[in-house]
């Protein structure tokens, strides 16, 4: 028996049709879960920007694939930067609805994706995440509405939440960090 670490091919940014960055409004959840099992998934994070829609049809859409979906959520931050929480897979879009009600989004700002919608800041935000035992992750650093794009030129703002903000991880889209 091989206990070791395994590689395996993830995805722990998903949108769905909840998003409006979504290009495909004609898919369903189990479609989502097919694309991922073709792709040689093992997992995926359903982070729809700013609420929790389509998470328990997902999970559902899941049991018996051999997918794993940990629920998840990608949320517009002061000062314009998004961040993802990544719930552990036993959660569902409760966990995700009560973390978006700490932050102060009610109904009217959910699901958008261009404004930001919590009040808090990087450090603040990221320890709310922690307190809901999800995974605060820095997302797309790299590019729109990254913590390095979108700070970049505001030196001790970024050295701030590279040294002390409880991030759990940064995601980029290239090849390397910036």
């Amino acid at each position: 028996m091989d206990l070791g670490l395994h590689f395996c091919k993830v995805d722990l940014h998903v949108h769905t049709p909840a998003s409006e960055c979504h290009v495909k409004t004609k898919i369903t959840p189990a479609d989502i879960i097919m694309q991922a099992k073709n792709s040689g998934m093992k997992a995926i994070a359903i982070t729809d920007h700013n609420g929790a829609n389509w998470i328990d049809s997902m999970l559902s859409a899941a049991i018996g694939t051999g997918i794993i979906v940990f629920p998840g959520v990608e949320i517009n931050v002061s000062p314009g930067v998004h961040i993802v929480a990544i719930f552990p897979e036993y959660s569902n879009s409760a966990n995700i609805i009560d973390l978006l009600t700490d932050l102060g989004l009610t109904q009217e700002l959910r699901n958008k994706n261009d404004s930001i919608v919590t009040k808090y800041g990087i450090d603040e935000v990221c320890t709310r995440i922690r307190n809901a035992n999800a995974l605060p992750i820095l997302a797309h650093i790299d590019s729109d509405k990254g913590v390095w794009t979108e700070l970049q030129g505001k030196g001790q703002s970024l050295i701030q939440v590279w040294e002390k903000s409880p991030y759990a991880a940064v995601e980029i889209t290239r090849d390397q960090l910036p």
